[in-house]
């Protein structure tokens, strides 16, 4: 009842309809999935599968993304994202032991990258369904100042020379703080006593 766009539209208006299942029924240890290829110059075998209990590499009931056809996925496999049965997810690893765990197993060192094209970037900390203005974040600005903030208050920061200030923002000013400099020495201020 349609016009396709494509090699394979499949396409359904009713409400909450399974479109396509892909189901394997084989023996223990085999995986099903799909697989999507690049043949060109460049391209890369991409699979999505699922893993039963005798999977040798994974262990049953996770979700896959690899950058490797499903049958060649093992520990080399380098592009990984795995959803297990817990709903953790991991990326670079194959038993994610909490809800978001990254590993990177090269002498790299940078599991991680969080970036804001368009001002300071932040992480943000809270607990017990905290409201925004009482989270804590970490955060890093575009001059190389590294932000520590409670309760949505800046309380600390490294500037980009390496001056350590607590309770303000800036070295030298007379709002109360502490500061320690690169020379060693530490400045406390009270402002208006």
């Amino acid at each position: 009842g349609t016009s396709p766009a494509t090699r394979l539209h499949v396409e359904s208006s009713a409400a909450a309809s399974q479109i396509i299942r892909v189901k394997g029924t084989a023996a223990d240890g085999y995986r099903h999935g799909v697989e999507l290829a690049n043949g060109h110059t460049g391209g890369l075998t991409h699979s999505i599968f699922s893993t039963n209990n005798s999977d040798g590499f994974f262990g049953g009931g996770k979700l896959v993304i690899a950058n490797e056809d499903m049958n060649s996925v093992d520990a080399n496999t380098s592009g990984l994202l795995v959803l297990d049965s817990s709903g953790n997810v991991g990326i670079g690893t194959t038993s994610p032991d909490r809800l978001f765990h990254v590993k990177r197993s090269d002498s790299g060192g940078t599991a991680a990258k969080f970036e804001n094209s368009a001002g300071t970037v932040y992480i943000e900390l809270n607990t017990n369904n905290q409201g925004g203005g009482d989270s804590g974040y970490i955060g890093y600005n575009s001059d190389k100042d590294m932000l520590f903030l409670t309760d949505d208050t800046e309380r600390m920061r490294i500037d980009g020379s390496g001056t350590v200030l607590v309770g303000k923002t800036a070295e030298g000013t007379a709002t109360d703080g502490i500061e320690l400099n690169r020379q060693d020495v530490i400045v406390a201020t009270r402002d208006g006593d």
